[in-house]
């Protein structure tokens, strides 16, 4: 027994000397506070393996909000909570914490890594105020890190970036911020450097703002800070010149910093931290140029840092891209969702970002989508899988809500329909683009590459077969369901209908519903076209003449309507399309022919590669079919060292002889 209580006190002296971290006087508050403020909602973003979860757990950790760090390879890490996400050791879906940083209340989202989960990074963005770039020190910017990046910028969010696995052997920073400067066109703002033993160690940064040096102790959680001065010999001087071209780069950006320094070239040197710390967040706010920090998640350095960076640099959701819907609703609740989950007993939980008002637990909701009012009937507070009931969830923080049965992705919310339908009526010029398209600005949904279809083993399971589809539709934007009422098979296809212009006088007197069975039966028949009943694109139909009957009931136009499409498709002949996709590859110098030989074999068009960094980009256009389990045969060719992402370029015609393959593979013979 006094064994156990010697240990739980140490356990109590060290969760203490945690939340200690006296330069910036941060104290941990259990409170939440909810003053909009002291509220960060931001997304962590990387490419695969750059320790997105494991720097989130550290985040947990350091602030307090769990007892005990979890490990990826260990599958016991919070926001991975999904069977499959422990399994394979990668993020999957994104998932919600909330955690406290002194006065401040953090509210993060950890993004999946890989390319095949991309849309989760999509839907994330869409509603957050900031965001954390990661980079593997060993690597730079990688495949997917581009990808994310063009996400970020789509979403006009602003960003820090965090050089993570700093106690590599082969961490390089400056490498990685000139990897940054080469791939993004961008400024990055150098306010750390690194700092390393006689054994070249990396053992912890020194903030440049107050050239203060934070060294962690390798056998605990402790760190030390010293402030530096001359007697430090080298690292002062290092320290002293990357604080003086940090000046400068943000005289280039900041003209309050440029006219003090005109006006007294002595400021290059005695600008304070405050003044500093002030331009440096006007500058990322407005994303002229990016933070970059520094550390090692896995090895608890640097962590405590990234948040102090966060906090002081992003911005909050009174100065964030939504400040102007949130002037102009004030106290009406507004929100997006941008999130659906269903829960086996709660059903669909709907996660909403409020940007205005207070959301209370009952509440009427109106969708401006839908034009219909819902009601809140529970709302929670979401932490990883575990959910808290709270009777009311103020502006700038992220809500749980059930009861939402139509609402999906991209919805827009507000307390009734009154308060949307006066925005039009009282907003004008700027001001009111600004609050439309943050209200309209939905996710970028990629066109659909690969199509497959469902059936149910028996008659029996096709109701739950139905349900769950639909349930996966609501979560997943990027999937899209259409039902066969025949086959049960899935389809899609898009069409436009024209009156051809000489032959108006013969179809004016159409009627709407009859133009309406018209257009349900060229739709039906390019859905199913005659080549494998797959859909027909690049195709317009245009009516030259409709001679009917009186009391012809629609379903007979619809019926005609299919069977003349069908005759002239098979008179006219129909070809068939593959998707070809923009690949590109970052693999070393030494595994370049290999891949080229590899690809080669898949029906490749290479583009000439090309250098970065250590690195060969090498890009190419790829049948989608050629690409089936590439992922696996990279990581073979490359031993784990190369990366790939692609995206559909345009739809290619198939010559007769792959034409054949395809028929016999889909058919059989």
């Amino acid at each position: 027994m006094k064994f156990f209580r010697k240990f739980l006190n140490q356990i109590m002296i060290l969760k203490h000397q945690r939340f200690k971290y006296s330069n910036q006087k941060l104290i941990h508050e259990k409170k939440i506070l909810d003053d909009a403020h002291f509220i960060r909602n931001i997304g962590i973003l990387a490419h695969i393996d750059a320790g997105k979860t494991t720097t989130t757990e550290r985040m947990l950790f350091f602030s307090g909000s769990i007892t005990h760090m979890g490990e990826v390879h260990h599958g016991n890490t919070v926001t991975d909570f999904m069977a499959q996400e422990r399994e394979r050791g990668i993020t999957i879906t994104s998932a919600f914490v909330t955690l406290n940083w002194g006065k401040h209340k953090i509210n993060l989202l950890d993004t999946p890594g890989h390319i095949d989960f991309t849309m989760e990074v999509e839907q994330t963005l869409n509603v957050m105020d900031g965001a954390v770039v990661i980079l593997d020190a060993t690597a730079g910017v990688e495949a997917q890190t581009i990808t994310v990046w063009k996400q970020a910028d789509r979403y006009n969010v602003p960003r820090v970036i965090y050089v993570n696995k700093m106690d590599r052997p082969t961490a390089e920073f400056f490498r990685c911020r000139d990897s940054i400067i080469q791939n993004f066109k961008v400024t990055p703002l150098v306010i750390q450097i690194p700092v390393y033993d006689n054994s070249k160690n990396f053992k912890g940064v020194v903030d440049l703002l107050n050239l203060v040096k934070y060294e962690w102790d390798s056998s605990s959680f402790n760190f030390t800070q010293t402030q530096l001065n001359p007697q430090n010999g080298k690292l002062w001087e290092n320290s002293v010149q990357a604080r003086k071209n940090l000046v400068e780069v943000l005289a280039d950006l900041d003209d309050s910093i440029a006219e003090k320094i005109i006006m007294d070239e002595k400021q290059l040197e005695m600008l304070s931290s405050s003044v500093l710390r002030d331009s440096i967040q006007k500058i990322t706010i407005e994303q002229k140029g990016f933070p970059i920090v520094c550390g090692s998640s896995y090895k608890n350095i640097g962590v405590q840092c990234l948040m102090d960076t966060i906090v002081n640099y992003l911005p909050s959701p009174l100065s964030s891209k939504s400040k102007d819907l949130i002037n102009y609703f004030e106290k009406s609740m507004t929100a997006k969702a941008f999130k659906v989950r269903h829960d086996h007993y709660k059903g669909p939980i709907t996660f909403l970002r409020i940007y205005s008002g207070e959301l209370f637990k009952g509440q009427k909701m109106y969708n401006a989508r839908t034009k219909k009012t819902e009601n809140c009937e529970k709302l929670f507070v979401a932490y990883a899988d575990d959910y808290n009931e709270v009777q009311k969830i103020k502006m700038g923080n992220i809500a749980a809500v059930t009861g939402l049965k139509d609402t999906v992705t991209g919805d827009f919310i507000t307390s009734s329909s009154s308060v949307y339908s006066s925005l039009k009526d009282t907003l004008k010029g700027n001001e009111k683009e600004n609050v439309i398209n943050c209200l309209t600005s939905g996710r970028m949904v990629p066109d659909p590459v690969f199509f497959c279809s469902v059936e149910a083993p028996s008659p029996s399971y096709e109701t739950a077969l139905d349900k769950a589809l639909k349930e996966l539709e609501k979560e997943d934007p990027s999937l899209k369901i259409t039902t066969n009422n025949e086959t049960k098979q899935t389809k899609k296809s898009l069409v436009s209908i024209d009156k051809s212009p000489e032959c108006i006088e013969n179809t004016s007197k159409i009627y709407p519903r009859q133009f309406g069975a018209i257009k349900a039966g060229v739709e039906i028949a390019l859905t199913y076209g005659p080549k494998l009943f797959y859909p027909v694109i690049n195709t317009k139909a245009k009516i030259h003449f409709l001679e009917i009957g009186r009391g012809t009931p629609d379903t007979l136009i619809t019926s005609a309507t299919i069977k003349c499409i069908k005759k002239l498709l098979q008179n006219s002949g129909t070809k068939l399309l593959e998707p070809i996709m923009l690949v590109e590859i970052i693999t070393p110098e030494s595994t370049v022919d290999a891949i080229f030989n590899d690809l080669g074999k898949r029906r490749a068009d290479i583009y000439s590669p090309e250098s970065r960094d250590l690195d060969i980009i090498i890009r190419a256009l790829v049948p989608l079919s050629e690409l089936l389990g590439y992922a696996k045969n990279l990581r073979i060719i490359t031993s784990g060292k190369g990366a790939f992402t692609m995206e559909l370029k345009y739809y290619k015609e198939m010559d007769p002889e792959e034409e054949a393959k395809a028929v016999k593979y889909v058919t059989g013979f």
